[in-house]
C-alpha cells in the first residue's frame, strides 16, 4: 500500500507555491495611506495604513455618518445654484482641460479634468495648498445616486480602488500636511 504521507520534494513544492501564490495576493491588495505630518510645537505624526478591504467591511458603521455628509454637501450646494447632475454628464463628455482658473492677491484656485480625475488646486497667500484629486468615476457613483438613500459607498469604493499609486488629498500649510493615496503597500514612507 502506497504511503499517505507527502515526500519531502512535495512538501517544499507545496510551500513553495503557497507562498508564492500568497505573494501575489498580498502585490494585489489595495491600502488606503493616511499621513498627517504636524511640524508645530506640540508636533504629532498620525500614520494610517488599511487594507481596502477593512474599509469595505466598515462601511455600514460610517454609512449614516456618509449618508448626512452626502445631505449636507448636496444642499449647500443646491442652496448655491450647483446642479451636481449636470457636471456629472459633462464630465462625461468633456475632454480634459481647465474649467476654471481664479488668480487673486490672497489665493489661486484651479479646477480642471485631468486623465480621468477631477482635480481641484488651491494655493493661499498664507502658503496652505489643498489638493484634491477625485476620479471622476468615483464622483460619477456618488452623483448619480441621486439622493443621499441611494449612495453606494462599495461602488464609490471600488471606483476609488482603481486609482492605485494616485495622491487623492494633500493639503499643505505652515506646519502640517496632509496626504491619502492608495498604493498596494501595506506600509509607507
Amino acid at each position: 500500500m502506497p504511503s499517505l504521507r507527502p515526500s519531502p520534494r512535495f512538501s517544499v513544492a507545496a510551500i513553495l507555491v503557497a507562498l508564492l501564490a500568497s505573494g501575489l495576493a498580498a502585490a494585489q491588495e489595495r491600502w488606503l495611506h493616511v499621513r498627517i505630518v504636524d511640524a508645530s510645537d506640540d508636533a504629532t505624526d498620525v500614520k494610517i495604513n488599511l487594507p481596502l478591504e477593512t474599509v469595505r467591511a466598515l462601511l455600514p458603521a460610517f454609512q449614516e455618518a456618509v449618508r448626512e455628509a452626502y445631505r449636507e454637501v448636496r444642499s449647500d450646494l443646491a442652496e448655491q445654484g450647483v446642479d451636481l447632475e449636470a457636471i456629472r454628464q459633462a464630465l462625461q463628455n468633456v475632454p480634459d482641460g481647465e474649467f476654471v482658473t481664479i488668480q487673486s492677491a490672497g489665493e489661486n484656485v484651479r479646477i480642471a479634468k485631468e486623465k480621468g480625475f477631477l482635480v481641484v488646486r488651491v494655493n493661499e497667500a498664507d502658503k496652505e495648498r489643498v489638493d484634491l484629486k477625485v476620479p471622476t468615476r468615483v464622483f460619477e457613483v456618488l452623483v448619480a445616486a441621486g439622493d443621499d438613500e441611494s449612495v453606494d459607498l462599495a461602488a464609490a469604493l471600488d471606483a476609488l480602488a482603481e486609482t492605485t499609486g494616485q495622491d487623492l488629498v494633500q493639503v499643505t500649510d505652515g506646519e502640517s500636511r496632509i496626504r491619502i493615496w492608495i498604493d498596494e503597500k501595506e506600509t509607507a514612507d
